[in-house]
Order: C-alpha cells, then sequence, then structure tokens
C-alpha cells in the first residue's frame, strides 16, 4: 500500500497571506481571494479523497465507479472554482473603479478594461 500524498498549503495561498501582512488596513479584496485560493486546493483535496472512496466500492461496475468520481468531483471543483471566479472579478471591479478615480479628467483614458 502506497502512503497517501498530502498536500501542503499552495504557494499560491503563501503569496497572498504574504502581501496581507505587510497590508495594516484590512483589504476584501485579498481576504476573499485568499479565502477562494484556501478554498479550492481543500476541495481539489476532497475530490481527490472522494474519487478515491468511490472507485473503491467494488459493488458497481467500473464505468459507474468512473462516472459518479466523476460527477463528484466536479461537483466539489466547482465549488472551488466559482468562489475564486467570484474573487477575480471583485479584484478587477475595484482595479477599474481604482483607475477611474486616477484617470477622471483626463482625455483619451476611460480607466477601464478590455473584455473580460
Amino acid at each position: 500500500m502506497t502512503p497517501k500524498a498530502t498536500l501542503s498549503p499552495s504557494i499560491h495561498e503563501a503569496t497572498i497571506a504574504r502581501h496581507m501582512l505587510k497590508d495594516d488596513d484590512s483589504d476584501q479584496v485579498l481576504n476573499s481571494l485568499h479565502a477562494a485560493v484556501k478554498m479550492t486546493r481543500e476541495m481539489c483535496e476532497k475530490a481527490t479523497q472522494t474519487t478515491e472512496a468511490v472507485l473503491a466500492n467494488r459493488l458497481e461496475t467500473e464505468a459507474a465507479r468512473h462516472k459518479k468520481a466523476r460527477e463528484a468531483s466536479f461537483g466539489l471543483l466547482e465549488r472551488g472554482t466559482k468562489l475564486l471566479d467570484g474573487a477575480i472579478k471583485a479584484g478587477h471591479a475595484e482595479i477599474d473603479q481604482d483607475q477611474g478615480r486616477a484617470h477622471r479628467g483626463r482625455p483619451g483614458i476611460s480607466g477601464t478594461r478590455g473584455p473580460a
């Protein structure tokens, strides 16, 4: 039996946390991004565990086990990625708002992003 791999917190989580420590002001965008990255990692770990458990069930056919494992994994991964997408959109909205304030009154600069 092979030992189970355990994932350490990702470099992405560590990078966000490092920047959060340097900022005295609580930043909702960084907080939500950190929570989203952490949730995505946790959902990936849970998807791995779920897949192992579903595939170990020998009472169903191999095709049925693979289908159930895929559906369960995608459901878990979708929870994390939706949270991540929301955090990224919030970050983009804040950047757009800041750019709009910075460029107000300057001709030829709209302060908005291109198509998202």
